[in-house]
């Protein structure tokens, strides 16, 4: 309708498990010749490491968000407010194996044609899944009076996030439940003298600046790292300099 607008939106991913398998080269030693100690080396004995990743990423957000248009004592009011809700689950696994060989300096041969079985079997050196849920919550009101020539405007956002992680390696969990969560509000109002010429003042304040990245209470826009589902609001608020 002319007065209220609904948008909602959710998003699934569900990525199957990725492998990535890496084989890298360090050298342990030089080795020399009996008669030439101090000359060029004529072998080495190198480690050859094996390494495999996996990885397991799926997530479920969903957004929305009610907009408000109406007509109050003589002033044009809008009121925005919206949620999001992201639950992320994240599995990864790293294992590796070593093996030690002498070979000739220039006989690469050995080290590229090595086969798994060459290899020790694979201890894995980190293990662990992570459940995340992030929660926004927001809110924004906008006035306009005199023929729109004045327009105030004030928001605040609420932004919180919980972690918990199952080390299946050392069979611990952790429980991450951050004291200091993204509390962003500003208000603001701006003027227009002339047709060409609008001026505007804005005060933002967030509850801790030291931790935090600022976040403008404006929809969602500005959160980095999250799900293009989640900037179905970018567009939904007013700014002051319109």
């Amino acid at each position: 309708t002319d007065w209220l607008s609904i948008r909602e939106g959710g998003a699934l991913f569900n990525a199957q498990v990725e492998r990535d398998q890496t084989r890298t080269r360090d050298i342990v030693r030089w080795i020399f010749a009996p008669n030439n100690l101090t000359g060029s080396p004529i072998d080495w004995e190198t480690r050859v490491n094996r390494q495999l990743n996996e990885t397991d990423t799926k997530f479920a957000s969903n957004q929305g968000d009610i907009v408000l248009d109406y007509e109050f004592a003589k002033t044009t009011n809008q009121t925005l407010l919206g949620y999001e809700y992201t639950k992320r689950d994240t599995f990864a696994r790293q294992s590796s194996a070593f093996a030690r060989f002498s070979v000739p300096m220039l006989d690469r041969t050995i080290i590229n044609n090595l086969k798994e079985s060459d290899f020790p079997p694979m201890a894995v050196t980190a293990w662990d899944k992570r459940k995340s849920t992030e929660t926004g919550l927001y809110i924004q009101h906008t006035t306009k009076m005199w023929s729109d020539r004045i327009l105030l405007t004030g928001a605040r956002r609420y932004d919180g996030i919980k972690t918990d992680i199952d080390n299946f390696r050392n069979n611990t969990k952790t429980a991450e439940r951050p004291d200091s969560t993204d509390d962003t509000w500003r208000f603001g109002g701006s003027f227009r003298l002339f047709p060409w010429m609008t001026v505007y003042a804005v005060h933002a304040e967030q509850q801790d600046p030291l931790t935090n990245v600022f976040r403008f209470p404006r929809g969602n826009q500005g959160i980095t790292s999250r799900d293009v589902n989640q900037q179905i609001s970018a567009s939904r608020g007013v700014e002051l300099n319109e």
